[in-house]
């Protein structure tokens, strides 16, 4: 970000949890690091609306011990109880299930509720009388959100006799902290990435360099690889990365009207990008196949390319400021000065659309990896989670301060269960997806944090690059490690960095 001051702050990031696997044939306690409601990680693709309360109650997906006309008895099997479950004077007759037809009706249940046939699920459940979480996992994930760790430690303990190993789990209270300051660039860095594979990070400095780092997954640590600095003048505002993390796109600001290929595993220019002197090329990404790129900016164009840098076709007319491919590798996501995602669809018959409409300008946006919901970095109202599917409004993430500036947030975690975004107020601001307020606040940087990424395969590490020309690296304290936080400005307190649950 340009022409930002602050003033500095501390360092530090605050509590997680680490818990090992909770694995039962009967009651199906889950681990702690999958989404432990009823459909696995599936919850991630269909949060709940932005009017129902995030945490919900302590038996939202669980029963008591006789719910919806069922029971359970001592060797684990489930009972339908026909007493209580007259519908309509219809009754049920009475059904043992044993624990592997119980396991096969849990999952398809769980499919069910990933598909959104929620009432079907609960049918399905009553008829068979199974579940697809026991009350205790359910309470157990809801006091492990609120931080309450007292009471997920009883939770643990009612969990004990379904674990199948017959172990305790504990609850291990842990800071995250910066484990890495990377200072190589030598003024404000506008974006950072890791790649697909995990394996590498990419930043992208206003001193004209983008510095591919490589990522240690066991020590948990980066290691310069080299400078990528033939973009001239270029002041780098955008980097993606191809599918198969050999290539990257990088981009600079709305003057800029060129664009730069570059294979990473060799440091060579792999295509120079330059269509007119009067184009704007302010953002770009790589279809899912990884064939062909698309780039455009506020002059309107939008060019789809292949990887020789030759346009395929072109959308003239189109002002734009952030830019994605969607699943079906044909579909191009847009947001444009109108406050308007739009998608662009260049197969015969070409056709437009509208996806959502904000009141305000949409600085930046995300998709996250099931291609169904977007995180929306909005002027002057934050972080917003849109459903692209519903068409509508899921979430108002409350607490980073937005401006007119490009800030880019990210889904990350176990099963991209949470969100992190940069803000002006020189902190990074972590969600989880279902729960408006902030989980965690880490505080290091001393100016604007621009842009943050999640590692993708190994979602304990977590970047941030800041207008202070640094980027920092976030992750778990290392076990016997003496490091401490500068200090401790997550006014999340207890309930901050759950990173590795969901």
């Amino acid at each position: 970000m340009q022409n930002t001051s602050s003033t500095a702050t501390g360092s530090s990031t605050r509590a997680t949890a680490d818990v090992s696997t909770l694995n039962s044939g009967g009651g199906s306690a889950e681990n702690v690091s999958r989404d432990t409601t009823g459909g696995g990680g599936g919850g991630d693709d269909n949060p709940a609306p932005a009017d129902e309360h995030p945490s919900g109650s302590s038996t939202r997906n669980g029963h008591d011990a006789k719910q919806n006309g069922f029971a359970v008895n001592n060797n684990g099997s489930c009972i339908v109880d026909g007493e209580n479950n007259r519908d309509n004077n219809t009754s049920y007759r009475a059904v043992q299930l044993d624990k592997s037809n119980q396991e096969i009706l849990r999952l398809i249940g769980q499919y069910l509720h990933d598909v959104g046939l929620d009432k079907s699920v609960k049918t399905l459940m009553v008829e068979s009388g199974c579940y697809l979480e026991h009350p205790s996992a359910t309470k157990f994930r809801e006091h492990v959100l609120m931080g309450d760790w007292v009471k997920a430690d009883l939770d643990l303990k009612d969990l004990e006799p379904l674990i199948d190993n017959g172990k305790l789990s504990t609850i291990t209270e842990m800071k995250f902290i910066t484990i890495q300051i990377l200072t190589d660039h030598c003024d404000e860095v506008w974006f950072c990435k890791f790649s697909p594979d995990g394996l590498k990070l990419a930043t992208g400095s206003k001193d004209s360099t983008v510095i591919i780092w490589d990522v240690d997954p066991y020590k948990l640590t980066l290691k310069h690889r080299r400078v990528l600095d033939g973009q001239a003048q270029l002041s780098v505002s955008f980097v993606s990365w191809s599918p198969d993390s050999k290539l990257i796109l990088v981009g600079g600001t709305e003057d800029s009207h060129e664009l730069y290929i570059w294979n990473v595993e060799d440091g060579k220019l792999f295509v120079k990008f330059s269509q007119s002197l009067e184009d704007s090329l302010a953002c770009g990404a790589f279809s899912r196949d990884g064939t062909r790129f698309v780039c455009g900016g506020q002059k309107g164009q939008l060019y789809l390319c292949d990887l020789n840098g030759t346009i395929v076709d072109s959308w003239e007319g189109v002002r734009v400021n952030s830019i994605a491919f969607r699943a079906d590798n044909k579909t191009i996501l847009a947001a444009d000065n109108h406050y308007r995602i739009r998608g662009y669809n260049f197969d015969s018959p070409r056709s437009d659309f509208d996806i959502l409409r904000e009141p305000h300008p949409i600085m930046t946006f995300s998709i996250n990896s099931a291609d169904r919901l977007a995180l929306l970095n909005v002027s002057n109202q934050g972080l917003h989670l849109w459903d692209i599917e519903d068409k509508c409004l899921v979430r108002r993430f409350q607490g980073i301060r937005q401006s007119n500036f490009a800030i880019h947030s990210c889904f990350g975690g176990i099963n991209e269960s949470f969100v992190a975004s940069g803000s002006e107020d020189k902190v990074v601001y972590i969600w989880h997806i279902k729960r408006e307020e902030p989980l965690a606040k880490l505080a290091g940087h001393t100016k604007t944090v621009n842009c943050v990424s999640w590692n993708p395969v190994y979602p304990s590490l977590l970047a941030s690059a800041s207008d202070d020309a640094t980027v920092r690296i976030w992750g778990p304290k290392p076990n016997g490690s003496n490091a401490t936080t500068e200090s401790d400005d997550c006014s999340s307190s207890s309930s901050s960095s759950s990173w590795n649950m969901t």
